[in-house]
């Protein structure tokens, strides 16, 4: 379902310039910011797991200081990173590095993943992923931890819905709670 909301998250990128990050123990870099999405959705349909550098805890502030970084280096005064998850680890470093974030002019919002009675994470070949003793991992929406996380700057969290609201609230210029810059 991540997936399809990416995409649908790409094909409504109508300008500016949009990346892909994705993380686990260290964030990984699909795709630096460019101004075309497509090349980006079409990169979309293979992610896994699997695929990432480093096996790990998650560990959402890294990938949202990497996130951070790309807009610096790419000279932007202001930009929308979108997370997408089912919870973030190590609360108190998110919380203060979105709070960060948004001093320096970049918004973060996120869409929550998942439901609360948790589901297994599926491998692209087959089964379910497992943690270290073996047993199967569940994923579980934690919605009053990333409703935490986007009250620390007053912008917008959001559950996934089977419509497109969900995608259009994420997106720069949607009616989101006031900015308290």
């Amino acid at each position: 379902r991540a997936r399809f909301e990416v995409l649908d998250l790409l094909a409504a990128a109508a300008e500016g310039q949009t990346a892909l990050l994705a993380y686990g123990a260290e964030p990984f870099v699909v795709a630096p910011l460019t101004s075309d999405a497509a090349t980006i959705a079409a990169q979309v349909p293979d992610l896994e797991t699997a695929l990432l550098p480093v096996q790990g805890p998650k560990r959402t502030d890294l990938a949202l200081e990497e996130a951070g970084n790309m807009l610096k280096r790419s000279g932007s005064p202001e930009g929308d990173i979108i997370l997408v998850t089912a919870d973030a680890e190590r609360l108190e470093a998110v919380r203060s590095l979105v709070a960060r974030l948004h001093d320096q002019g970049y918004r973060t919002s996120v869409l929550g993943l998942g439901t609360a009675k948790g589901a297994p994470v599926p491998l692209a070949d087959g089964g379910f992923q497992t943690d270290a003793q073996g047993a199967i991992r569940l994923t579980r929406l934690r919605p009053d931890l990333l409703q935490d996380i986007a009250d620390a700057v007053g912008w917008h969290y959001g559950p996934l819905a089977a419509d497109d609201n969900d995608t259009r609230a994420l997106l720069p210029g949607a009616g989101r709670n006031a900015d308290r810059r």
